[in-house]
C-alpha cells in the first residue's frame, strides 16, 4: 500500500531509477533552464539515457496510481508525457551541475531536498492533477433547441457557444460562433456552423472517445431507416482545442456525423438521457467503461456500409455483454433479459451464430456465412437490419434505462398521406425480429 504523499516519491524514484546520464539507449537530448521560465531561456544542454524495461515498469506504476485518464491513453503517449515532465524539471535533478556521474542512475544523484521539490511538481503535473481543455466539434445535421451542459460536455447552438465555454471556465474575446474555425485569425476556409459539441477533458484522445460516445448515443435518437440513410448533403469536420494558454485547430479531419437526410433535433426531452451519459463518463468501473466503449462502436457503425457495419455492431453488443466465456449463450441471455418485448429464441440463436461466425473468423465477410443464407431463407429479413435493431434496443435499455426514446419519423406526415392514398401499405413493420423504430 502507498500513502498519498508516498505515491509521488515512489513514482519519481522508479522513473529516475531507470534514467542515466550515459548508456546505450538515448531517451532524449534537450536544452533546459529553471522550470517555468520561457523556452528561449533554456540554454544548457543535456542528454538522458534510458533502461527501457525499467522505464516501462515505472510508466505502468504511473498508469495505475496517476490521474484516471492515463488508463485511457497509450503507453507511448504516457512515455512522451513523462519524458516531457523530466526535461521540464531537469534543473531540480542537475542542481547546477553541468555533468552528472556516468553509469549512476538519476535517482542516486538527486538530493533529498530536490527530490521533495520534484515530488511536489509531479503532484501538480498533468500526470496526477490534470487540467482540462475544451475541444469543439462542429455538427451539421444536428439542431439544438435546448442547450445541454454538464461538466464533461455541452451540446449547444451557435448562439449559446460563448455561454457553454464560460461554463468550462474558458473565454475567447475573438469567438466567431457561427462558423468553423470559430476563432478569428485561425487558418481555414470558414464554414457555416449552427451547432457545436464541446468536450471538456484532460487529453485529446479522451476528448475524441467522449465525442464518439456522445454522438453514438445521439444517433440512437434517429429511427433506423434514417440513421443509416446517407445523401449528398454537405457536412464538414474539423475540431479546435482550447486550453488556458493555447488554441489549436485541425480543420481537415473527417466529419463526426454522416450525411443523414434529416436533422436530429435536441430538446429538453433529451436532457434526462444526456444526464445519464454524463454520469457514465464519471465512472472508472469496468461495466460503465464497457458501456462507453459500446457507444463508441455504435458511432463507428453509423458511417459503415452494411457489410462492415455488422462486425462493428457485434463489437458494440459484446462490449455490453462483457462475457469472458460462452459468448454466444451470454449474448442471447443478455438480449432476452434486456429487450422489453418477446423475441423468437430460435431466430435470435441464428442471429448470434452469424455474429459468432463473423467475429471469430469462420466467415470473414457476413455475406459469406452459411447462417446469412439460412437467416434470409427462414425469416425473409436481412440479419444486418435485425442486428441494428437489437443492438440499438439493448443500448437504449441497458445504458439509458428507457429514457432515450427514438425521435418521431421526420417523414411521418408524408407516409400517412401516402397510406391514405393507397400508395403505401398500412402495416409497414415488415418481418423484423423486434418492432422497428
Amino acid at each position: 500500500m502507498h500513502s498519498d504523499e508516498q505515491i509521488f516519491t515512489d513514482a519519481l524514484l522508479r522513473i529516475l531509477g531507470s534514467l542515466y546520464p550515459s548508456g546505450d539507449q538515448l531517451l532524449t537530448s534537450f536544452l533546459y533552464g529553471m522550470p517555468g521560465t520561457p523556452h528561449w531561456n533554456h540554454r544548457i544542454g543535456a542528454e538522458i539515457f534510458v533502461r527501457e524495461h525499467q522505464y516501462i515498469e515505472a510508466l505502468l506504476f504511473l498508469r495505475r496510481h496517476g490521474a484516471p485518464f492515463l488508463r485511457d491513453i497509450s503507453i507511448g503517449s504516457l512515455w512522451s508525457m513523462t519524458t516531457n515532465f523530466i526535461t521540464e524539471n531537469y534543473a531540480y535533478i542537475s542542481e547546477g551541475r553541468l555533468t552528472l556521474s556516468p553509469n549512476v542512475s538519476l535517482a542516486q544523484q538527486i538530493s533529498p531536498k530536490s527530490l521533495s521539490i520534484l515530488s511536489q511538481a509531479l503532484r501538480r503535473s498533468q500526470l496526477f492533477n490534470p487540467s482540462n481543455e475544451v475541444t469543439l466539434y462542429p455538427l451539421v445535421p444536428v439542431r439544438v433547441m435546448a442547450c445541454f451542459q454538464s461538466r464533461h460536455f455541452a451540446l449547444t447552438g451557435s448562439d449559446g457557444l460563448a455561454a457553454a465555454l464560460e461554463g468550462f471556465e474558458t473565454r475567447l474575446p475573438s469567438l466567431l460562433p457561427t462558423q468553423f474555425p470559430p476563432i478569428e485569425g485561425l487558418i481555414g476556409l470558414p464554414k457555416p456552423t449552427s451547432t457545436w459539441l464541446c468536450i471538456n477533458s484532460p487529453d485529446p484522445l479522451v476528448a475524441r472517445k467522449r465525442a464518439c460516445a456522445t454522438l453514438g448515443a445521439l444517433s440512437l435518437t434517429a429511427i433506423r431507416k434514417e440513421r443509416y440513410l446517407q445523401i449528398g448533403r454537405s457536412v464538414h469536420g474539423g475540431h479546435c482545442t482550447l486550453s488556458t494558454t493555447t488554441v489549436s485547430c485541425s480543420p481537415d479531419t473527417e466529419p463526426m456525423t454522416p450525411r443523414i437526410p434529416s436533422d436530429i433535433i435536441i430538446t429538453k426531452d433529451d436532457h434526462p438521457w444526456l444526464e445519464i451519459l454524463s454520469t457514465l463518463f464519471d465512472s472508472e468501473a469496468f461495466v460503465q467503461k464497457s458501456q462507453v466503449r459500446a457507444l463508441e462502436y455504435f458511432h463507428r457503425a453509423w458511417f459503415d456500409a452494411p457489410r462492415e457495419r455488422f462486425p462493428t455492431l457485434c463489437m458494440a453488443l459484446d462490449s455490453l455483454v462483457s462475457a469472458q466465456h460462452r459468448h454466444t449463450r451470454a449474448a442471447i441471455d443478455f438480449v432476452r433479459s434486456t429487450i422489453n418485448e418477446p423475441i423468437d429464441q430460435n431466430r435470435l440463436l441464428l442471429l448470434m451464430k452469424l455474429r459468432g461466425a463473423v467475429v471469430h473468423g469462420a466467415a470473414p465477410d457476413v455475406y459469406e456465412s452459411e447462417h446469412y443464407e439460412a437467416y434470409y431463407s427462414q425469416y425473409g429479413e436481412d440479419p444486418i437490419c435485425d442486428l441494428e435493431l437489437v443492438v440499438a434496443g439493448c443500448l437504449r435499455q441497458r445504458i439509458f434505462l428507457g429514457e432515450l426514446i427514438p425521435h418521431p419519423d421526420p417523414h411521418a406526415d408524408i407516409i400517412k398521406q401516402q397510406q391514405q392514398l393507397g400508395r403505401l401499405p398500412h402495416n409497414m413493420r415488415g418481418r423484423s425480429i423486434i418492432v422497428d423504430d
